[in-house]
């Protein structure tokens, strides 16, 4: 039987296969899977540095505050259904993206931000509370209404807009598109009648208070799917509008610059004579 044990010995673990794991380096760095926990044993959410608790976080994502005491990450976008917004130390779990995120975004003036997001006068604004795309990109956004009812002034034989835009700066410049409520002054001064009112898209590029570019779209009163999109491309940005036939309209593309982009959204007032208020 010594023979059969010398076998045993030194040739039955390779035979089956029960001698695979010894071929493995002692010292061979375990895989480990970030973003997915799978393993307990090997996988995390984030990376982090030996002794220190803090997490490291890839440059497409933002650490915010809940509470004094608890972070969050979360990625860098935009998207947002307009939900109410929840304000610090608010409860956390819902689950639902904005509600359990304070901090995401920073308000000022008076907007309704309880059912949806209500935005009633030039100086409310919403803003993002960190940049976001640092390549190409779209967004699209999805408008309800506009409403009519307000005071604007202008000169007689201009056009003026009243309303609300997704409004960004670049390179100097103020780019923003939204949807306005449009009106003519005629030989009569008349706020938010005479001919050619309603309304429209709107897209402007401005310098300090002055309009530089801009152009709108008439928004039929029987057009119910009011969207807008923001494109960009190397440098260039350029604006979509969708029309009453269901295609998109586009501006011209507009030298913007490159780097991350803060988007707010904010009440606009363009007055007649190209004047950004």
């Amino acid at each position: 039987m010594g023979w059969m044990g010398n076998w045993l010995g030194n040739w039955m673990g390779s035979w089956f296969g029960l001698g695979q794991q010894q071929q493995q380096p002692a010292d061979a760095t375990p895989y480990t899977r970030y973003g997915r926990v799978l393993k307990a044993a090997t996988d995390r959410l984030f990376g982090f540095s030996e002794g220190s608790w803090q997490c490291t976080i890839s440059p497409g994502a933002v650490i915010l505050s809940r509470t004094a005491t608890d972070d969050y990450v979360r990625m860098r976008v935009p998207d947002t259904d307009c939900p109410p917004l929840p304000q610090p130390n608010s409860p956390m779990d819902s689950g639902v993206a904005d509600e359990a995120e304070p901090n995401r975004w920073l308000v000022s003036g008076t907007p309704n931000t309880s059912n949806k997001w209500l935005i009633k006068q030039q100086s409310d604004q919403i803003q993002l509370a960190y940049t976001c795309y640092a390549g190409d990109f779209v967004i699209e956004v999805v408008s309800d209404y506009v409403s009519k009812t307000g005071t604007c002034t202008g000169e007689i034989g201009t056009y003026s807009w009243d309303g609300v835009a997704l409004m960004f700066d670049l390179a100097g410049k103020t780019f923003g598109i939204g949807v306005t409520w449009s009106h003519h002054f005629g030989l009569v001064e008349v706020p938010w009648g005479g001919e050619q009112s309603g309304r429209s898209y709107l897209w402007f590029v401005a310098q300090g208070t002055g309009i530089l570019l801009h152009a709108e779209l008439v928004i039929p009163h029987s057009q119910t799917d009011v969207r807008y999109r923001v494109q960009r491309s190397g440098s260039n940005i350029r604006f979509g509008m969708l029309n009453s036939s269901g295609s998109w309209v586009y501006s011209q593309w507009l030298s913007a610059g490159t780097g991350q982009i803060q988007f707010r959204w904010e009440g606009v007032r363009v007055l007649g004579g190209g004047i950004l208020r």
